[in-house]
């Protein structure tokens, strides 16, 4: 997985492809390097491409593995749900500019499209609303062209949750 970073203030290096446009210091640094440790998204071959206050662009290459119809070549849409919703993340922490934890509370994909077999996967979701504890997001799954959607997804996410599960140290949740 390839994950980049680069501050507001400066313009990413020639050639990557990939940029940051704004920073807090090092909390969406901590952000990237816990996004790079999720199994699953290291297995999926997640990138994220872009987070900027505005929006977050995310990528999984195609794989034979992704494929949920081996007749059609057809991307599972269990991809593309995980795609909207990590990108979906990666936007509420672009919009508030700091990482911090969340969960997501409902997510909802609209299909449009079979994705195009042999193609990469792309979403782009914006972070429209934030209260002091609700992130709500919308965006759009495509393959190559943004222009032709392959699905549409709004969610919500919960902000500020407890990192750590009944049972662990602390006791949180008691």
């Amino acid at each position: 997985m390839r994950l980049h970073f680069w501050p507001m203030v400066r313009e990413p290096q020639s050639g990557s492809g990939a940029r940051m446009l704004h920073d807090d210091g090092q909390s969406l640094d901590a952000y990237l390097v816990w996004i790079g440790e999720i199994p699953h998204l290291r297995a999926t071959g997640f990138e994220l491409i872009e987070i900027t206050k505005e929006h977050a662009i995310g990528r999984i290459p195609y794989r034979i593995e992704h494929v949920g119809n081996p007749m059609t070549g057809v991307v599972h849409g269990g991809i593309v749900t995980t795609l909207l919703d990590t990108v979906g993340g990666a936007a509420v922490i672009g919009r508030l500019g700091k990482s911090l934890t969340m969960v997501t509370l409902d997510l909802r994909i609209d299909y449009l499209r079979p994705s195009t077999p042999q193609h990469d996967l792309f979403a782009r979701v914006e972070c429209y609303k934030l209260t002091r504890n609700i992130a709500f997001t919308r965006g759009m799954a495509y393959n190559h062209d943004p222009e032709d959607p392959l699905a549409s997804m709004s969610a919500t996410y919960m902000l500020r949750t407890p990192t750590q599960r009944r049972g662990d140290a602390g006791e949180v949740g008691r």
